[in-house]
C-alpha cells in the first residue's frame, strides 16, 4: 500500500533578470530552476489478517527546467512545455522511489 503524504514545487534561487530582450520587459525576473519534492509512505500487508510486515516513508526531489522567454516558441505562454516538464519529472522520481522502496524491502527481508 502507498500514500502519497506530500508533492512540493518551489523555484530555486537562481534567477534571470531580462535587461534587454525582444521578448520580455526590462527587468523581468524568471526562476532557471524548478524543485519538485514527493514524500511517500508505503507499507507492505498481508492480504488476509491486514498485518503490517514492513513500512517506510520516502521523500525525493528533483529540478526541472522551466519554460524559459527566450524563443517565441518557448516562453511562459507555452503550458503545455511546463506541464510535460513536471510530468516527466514526476514520473522519474516515482520510478526512483519505488525502486528504493524495493531495494529496501528485498535488503530487511
Amino acid at each position: 500500500v502507498g500514500t502519497i503524504k506530500t508533492v512540493d514545487f518551489w523555484t530555486d534561487e537562481s534567477i534571470i533578470e531580462a535587461k534587454s530582450t525582444s521578448y520580455l520587459p526590462t527587468g523581468t525576473v524568471l526562476s532557471s530552476q524548478v524543485k519538485v519534492t514527493v514524500s511517500v509512505s508505503v507499507s507492505l500487508r498481508r492480504k488476509l489478517s491486514n498485518e503490517t510486515l514492513w513500512s517506510s516513508d520516502f521523500t525525493q526531489t528533483r529540478n526541472y527546467v522551466p519554460p524559459q522567454v527566450t524563443l517565441p516558441v518557448l516562453n511562459t505562454a507555452n503550458n503545455l512545455y511546463n506541464q510535460t516538464a513536471k510530468r516527466q519529472t514526476l514520473s522519474v522520481l516515482s520510478s526512483e522511489m519505488m525502486q528504493l522502496a524495493f531495494d529496501r524491502l528485498v535488503d530487511n527481508f
